[in-house]
């Protein structure tokens, strides 16, 4: 670039930079044809999806009919908005009991929860004999890449 090594169409000069002398014609080891100069190309690739990974901040489910920033619930709409595989984790601060009043957790999309500890993080649903997590990836036979780890589950 600066040291003059690139001609302006991109071929690089043989010589190792150094500059041809002006009025002696052709030189060997000199990119002088076309054929031999470096062309620009562009390459389609394919889709790329980033995998997104959503932080847990509270014990909150519902505040006034509404899903609480920060809690379990809006991390997991958040993930079931797209196709790729998320990742929800919990802050160091989150532990204790998040119970659950706005019915089960959907899961509609892959994802991996990974709780802090079994002993750290209960998830409950407060009414005995209640799902919490209501789990619709893949079909009826066949659920693919959900993993639930880290949590105590009680419902």
């Amino acid at each position: 670039m600066g040291d003059g090594k690139w001609f302006r169409l991109g071929g690089r000069r043989a010589s190792g930079g150094k500059q041809q002398p002006k009025g002696l014609g052709k030189r060997k080891g000199w990119l002088a044809d076309s054929a031999s100069r470096c062309a620009l190309s562009f390459e389609t690739l394919e889709d790329r999806c980033m995998l997104a990974t959503f932080l847990v901040s509270n014990t909150l489910d519902l505040v006034n009919n509404a899903t609480a920033l920060g809690s379990l619930r809006w991390a997991l709409t958040q993930a079931n908005a797209t196709t790729a595989a998320d990742q929800i984790v919990f802050a160091d601060n989150v532990s204790g009991t998040i119970n659950l009043n706005g019915g089960a957790l959907s899961i509609l999309q892959p994802v991996d929860i990974l709780g802090p500890g079994p002993r750290k993080l209960e998830i409950s649903q407060g009414t005995g004999n209640s799902r919490v997590f209501d789990i619709m990836v893949g079909d009826e036979n066949f659920v693919s890449n959900v993993e639930i780890a880290g949590v105590t589950i009680s419902g």
